[in-house]
């Protein structure tokens, strides 16, 4: 941030382009993008990783309960 301080003045100044100053829109938008993706998604990727535990664990404990009665399907058979 402090360095937006020092190249503001630059671009304002009599050698400032349009095409500076258009960059530096495209620089400061950019930056609030990177900077608002920062702060919202250690909370939404926070959400989508417990949701996705729940659904590993919900599908191996479908998968076990599947090969239990398998297995017991196959003991029944060979009795």
């Amino acid at each position: 941030m402090k360095k937006l301080l020092f190249v503001v003045p630059i671009l304002f100044s009599s050698c400032a382009t349009q095409s500076d100053l258009i960059n530096l829109g495209v620089a400061a938008s950019m930056f609030t993008a990177v900077t608002t993706m920062e702060d919202w998604a250690p909370e939404k990727i926070s959400e989508q990783i417990k949701e996705k535990k729940i659904k590993n664990r919900e599908e191996y404990e479908a998968r076990i309960a599947a090969k239990l009665a398998k297995k017991e399907a196959n003991e029944k058979e060979s009795d």
